[in-house]
């Protein structure tokens, strides 16, 4: 594989990874109020702690969910810190075994490698956003000179003066 492709399978990778974690977090989050919201007397006490629940559902999303987000779309948008943002959110997500493991080893392989270091340091110098050259010479504003002109109005290269000698 390229690393193009290994970046975009490790971005999708921590994007559905991301997923999951949400959809699973929600799942326990719902099951949590239907149980709390079941139960019988005032309530007052239950309801305190199905919202203590809910606290530490969504601080455990925050956790586990939101840097995978953040290092996919990073990644899939080649985002000067995408490299970082995925080393962060593939050291988060070995903590989840099984699958965040392999996520988080896959990628910290990749990130790591000889193919991770080749491609984000490609990403960071990239070829096609230097800035164009622009001619002197030329002038869209007013009436363009035709060719000959142009060339007689090129520098001549004349190499750096000496310094003084202050020997």
């Amino acid at each position: 594989m390229t690393p193009e492709q290994h970046n975009n399978l490790v971005a999708n990778l921590h994007l559905a990874y991301a997923g999951l974690q949400s959809l699973i977090l929600l799942g326990l989050g719902l099951f949590f109020v239907l149980i709390f919201a079941n139960i019988p007397g005032e309530g007052g006490e239950a309801a305190f702690l199905g919202g203590f629940m809910a606290i530490i559902f969504f601080i455990s999303w925050l956790f586990s969910a939101v840097p995978s987000f953040i290092a996919g779309y990073a990644m899939k948008k080649r985002k000067s810190w995408a490299r970082i943002a995925s080393i962060v959110a593939s050291c988060i997500a070995t903590i989840n075994i099984p699958h965040g493991t392999a996520l988080g080893v896959y990628s910290l392989w990749f990130l790591f490698g000889e193919k991770g270091n080749q491609f984000y340091q490609e990403a960071q110098n990239p070829s096609y956003m230097t800035p164009p050259q622009i001619n002197p010479a030329y002038n869209p504003t007013y009436s363009t000179p035709n060719f000959d002109e142009r060339r007689e109005r090129e520098t001549v290269y004349a190499p750096p003066t000496q310094p003084p000698d202050w020997r």
